[in-house]
């Protein structure tokens, strides 16, 4: 009897003053990421996506999940359930406010591993004395803007509110029911 009372004292001292923790953190990055660049002959030529396009790095892209802002890519988000996340970063906008890549959206599933699910998940939390952290990543892969040159954005301009102006003279006229 004196044993079983021993064993019940351990296991509650070891619940009460050790408890378990599990940290769970999803990373969100943007990609294309910026690369440092280095000329054939020697020397930095500086930090870029593609010497090609002469595009910036995607870091920096404003990041919503579950349509709440959490920050700019590179950003670390500490969640509490898992499941189905609505992710959405970019677009990212450059000096001029133009938009240097769009915008991706995507459903992430944040599975839970082994030691999170029904009934070892009470050790995993409760009854392990050390911090476990379930870490999660997510990379969204953004697309260049288009590039348009100055003719081809005054007709998309021209087409836009010419369907603007059928628009306001639909909306002023009358039903012809009446």
């Amino acid at each position: 009897m004196r044993k079983h009372i021993l064993i019940i004292a351990a296991v509650a001292h070891i619940a009460l003053f050790c408890p378990g923790c599990v940290q769970r953190r999803l990373s969100i990055r943007s990609k294309p990421e910026g690369a440092h660049v280095w000329r054939d002959k020697g020397g930095y030529a500086g930090l870029t996506f593609n010497i090609f396009y002469h595009l910036p790095p995607a870091n920096n892209a404003p990041v919503w999940v579950d349509e709440r802002y959490v920050g700019l890519t590179p950003v670390d988000v500490e969640f509490y359930h898992y499941g189905n996340r609505r992710i959405r970063v970019g677009p990212i906008r450059n000096e001029k406010n133009k938009i240097i890549y769009q915008s991706s959206e995507a459903i992430f599933r944040l599975k839970p591993p082994w030691y999170q699910r029904f009934p070892l998940d009470f050790f995993s939390e409760v009854l392990w004395p050390f911090t476990i952290t379930d870490q999660h990543h997510y990379i969204a892969e953004l697309a260049a803007a288009e590039k348009l040159d100055e003719d081809e954005a005054d007709e998309k301009i021209r087409l836009l509110l010419e369907e603007a102006q059928e628009l306001r003279e639909e909306a002023d006229r009358p039903p012809e029911d009446f």
